[in-house]
């Protein structure tokens, strides 16, 4: 297992994310591994908003600051998204913080998830199953199961201990 230096878990910061990060983790053991939590934001997200900023150039926002900024909104994710990926990792995996690293990209998240890969010589992908969206195939049947197709390394797929395979709550004993 010594191959496997650094981890990429890809988080939504879904209800999911931190059983992805335990899988990460357990599969790390107590090796020095660096596990990269990478979650992307959306272009479809972006593109909606450079819509609206162009639609409606003299409008402003609803605290009358300023005007609708595609520039702006992505810095202002970002910032959010590295703030909920660190408390996440405080809040459940504080022991084990000094082993995370944090990426936010922009882009379509299948081609920002490969092209990280290659560009921070990652040897493991850990991913979710299910997306923000919680709709069945929402993150299988576009995101991940491109990563799967095209990945240059092993892709691990976390499916959410508590459901069978169809989507339906399973009794934990």
């Amino acid at each position: 297992m010594n191959q496997f230096k650094k981890i990429m878990v890809c988080v939504d910061l879904s209800d999911y994310s931190k059983e992805n990060i335990s899988y990460a983790l357990e599969f790390a053991g107590q090796s020095n591994v660096e596990i990269l939590l990478y979650n992307v934001i959306n272009q479809r997200d972006v593109d909606a908003v450079e819509k609206v900023e162009r639609m409606f150039p003299d409008k402003i926002n609803i605290d009358n600051k300023y005007r609708v900024n595609a520039k702006r909104y992505v810095e202002e994710v970002t910032a959010e998204r590295y703030k909920e990926m660190k408390n996440l990792v405080e809040t459940h995996f504080n022991d084990m913080k000094d082993s995370f690293s944090y990426l936010v990209g922009v882009g379509y998240p299948f081609e920002e998830i490969l092209k990280t890969v290659e560009q921070k010589e990652i040897a493991l992908v850990f991913i979710g199953t299910k997306g923000r969206g919680n709709l069945a195939r929402t993150l299988l049947g576009s995101n991940a199961e491109k990563v799967f197709r095209h990945s240059p390394v092993p892709v691990v797929s976390i499916r959410n201990r508590n459901r069978s395979a169809w989507g339906r709550k399973q009794e934990v004993a």
